[in-house]
This record gives structure tokens, C-alpha cells and sequence, in this order.
């Protein structure tokens, strides 16, 4: 990703209309749009800018849950679960029309997602959710075990659902255009620096504390996601933090049997599991 350049150490604001606590998408995102608005907005990155999961996350766009349209529908009823999956579609939309629009180089491509079926019960339920997928507003078509190659290369798996719209980005590039974006709308970003408590005056307003001195605030944002720390012990109870982690060799060249035919691979290391990626 581009290297950004230091935003610690700078002068503080005494008060703003809002303060948000947190520089991943979330805050400089946020600080963006409050920007834009018109209100003065002042963001506060404990570390650095993009230092959690906003630049090391795998980079996958696309709407949805983890639960389908019809497990949604059980849970919520049909109006909050399509409202609630809207939302998620709003969302890819916002972010590939930014990266069109300010010609962010963010390596987005919009080539759809694959469900993949391990075993046959697995693909039993493709056609049921490729319809409901089209209830929802999504194109989805069912790839047949026979003709799974041509899309993934392997006959391993028992069938696929495809689905768009939905892709991958460069999270690294794809933030660093989003803190381009925030700057230039107005939004004052700072790095380095950690609230330390955030208390209510009798006025409403609050006070933030850092370590270099507070700022006064109409609101504060609190964007911290799964770092959320003592700062904010009300969202702190509310998150479960789950690490992930991957360590990945560089290519390493070795020959197979065949001594003409030379293949590289690179070892992965995954927090569960692990697994060898062979390239010709």
C-alpha cells in the first residue's frame, strides 16, 4: 500500500462538533462525511492510521451475511431482513462508486463471489438460495459440478453457487484513498493519538481526554471496533474481539518428477490450519 505520511504531533483543536475515536474505515470514513457536511470533525487514531484490520483484512466487497436471505427472513421477518440486507447492497455501492469517482487505485474487481460445496448435502440448498438471493434484489446462478472447473480450476468441491454482484479490493490501497478523500473534504485526522477517557458535562457536551490535553465535543463517535479499550467500557462490554492470522513464505521453486516441468509454491500458515498453494 502507499506510505502515508505522519499525522502525529499536531495541534489539537480545543472544540469541535464532533470527535471520533478510531482511524480504520469506520472513522476516517465518518470524519469524511461529517466533513462534507459542514461540521467540524476531529479524528483520534491511538497508533497509526489503518493499524488494525482496516488494511490487513482479506479485502472481500460484496453484500451479505454470513446468514442467507431465508435464515434472515426467520429471524427478523421480511421487511427488517430485506431492509437490513439493503443495506449491505448500499454498501458495496458506496464503496465501488468512490473508487470510480475519485479514481481511487484501490485494484477493485467486481467479478462476483463463489459458495463452494464440500460435500454433496452441501450443494442440496444452491437452487432454493439462488432464488432467494433474486427475492433480494442479487443475480445468482447454481454451477453444476461438471462444469465447475472452468471456474475454480479443481474438481474437489461437489458444486458452487455464484453470486453478484461482489469482489475483492486492496484494503491497504483502498484506505489510503478513503484518508485522501477525508483530508481533502476538511476532516482534521490525528495519529498517535489515544483517548484516554470520554465524560458527559452537565450541558451535554463531552470532553474527551488524550494524552495531549482534551477537546471538547458536541458528539463523539466511537469507532474502535475490536480494539475498543477502557476509553469506552459501555461498547467494550458489547465487543468480542477474534484474532485471525496468516504467515505466508515467499515462492519457493521446486522441481516434480517431470524435471522439466518446474512449479513454485509458497507455504501458508493459517491460525487453524494450513496449506500449500501450487502455481505453474
Amino acid at each position: 500500500m502507499p506510505t502515508l505520511h505522519d499525522r502525529g504531533g499536531r495541534q489539537l483543536p480545543d472544540t469541535v462538533d464532533v470527535a471520533i475515536v478510531g482511524g480504520g474505515y469506520t472513522g476516517v470514513a465518518a470524519a469524511r462525511k461529517l466533513a462534507l457536511q459542514g461540521a467540524r470533525a476531529v479524528l483520534l487514531e491511538a497508533r497509526t492510521l489503518g493499524f488494525g484490520a482496516s488494511t490487513r483484512s482479506g479485502g472481500i466487497v460484496h453484500p451479505g451475511f454470513k446468514w442467507g436471505p431465508e435464515s434472515m427472513i426467520k429471524r427478523y421477518g421480511a421487511d427488517l431482513a430485506r431492509a437490513i440486507y439493503g443495506e449491505s447492497q448500499e454498501a458495496l455501492r458506496l464503496v465501488s462508486g468512490l473508487i470510480r469517482d475519485a479514481d481511487i487505485d484501490a485494484e477493485l474487481r467486481l467479478n462476483g463471489w463463489l459458495e463452494l460445496a464440500w460435500a454433496p448435502s452441501h450443494a442440496t440448498d444452491f437452487r432454493g438460495e439462488a432464488a432467494a438471493l433474486e427475492r433480494f434484489g442479487m443475480q445468482a446462478r447454481v454451477i453444476d459440478k461438471s462444469v465447475l472447473r472452468a471456474e475454480i480450476g479443481t474438481d474437489a468441491y461437489h458444486g458452487g453457487l455464484a453470486i453478484d454482484p461482489g469482489g475483492v479490493l486492496h484494503p491497504g490501497k483502498w484506505f489510503a484513498g478513503l484518508v485522501g478523500l477525508a483530508e481533502r473534504a476538511g476532516a482534521d485526522l490525528h495519529e498517535g493519538t489515544p483517548a484516554t477517557a470520554i465524560r458527559r458535562q452537565r450541558d451535554g457536551r463531552f470532553v474527551v481526554e488524550t494524552g495531549r490535553g482534551a477537546i471538547l465535543a458536541r458528539d463523539v463517535l466511537i469507532a474502535t471496533n475490536g480494539y475498543t479499550d477502557g476509553a469506552a467500557p459501555s461498547v467494550r462490554r458489547r465487543i468480542v474481539p477474534i484474532g485471525s492470522y496468516m504467515i505466508a513464505t515467499q515462492p519457493l521453486p521446486f522441481l516434480c518428477s517431470d524435471a522439466s516441468d518446474i512449479l513454485e509454491f509458497r507455504f501458508v500458515a493459517f491460525d487453524d490450519r494450513s496449506a500449500l498453494f501450487i502455481h505453474r
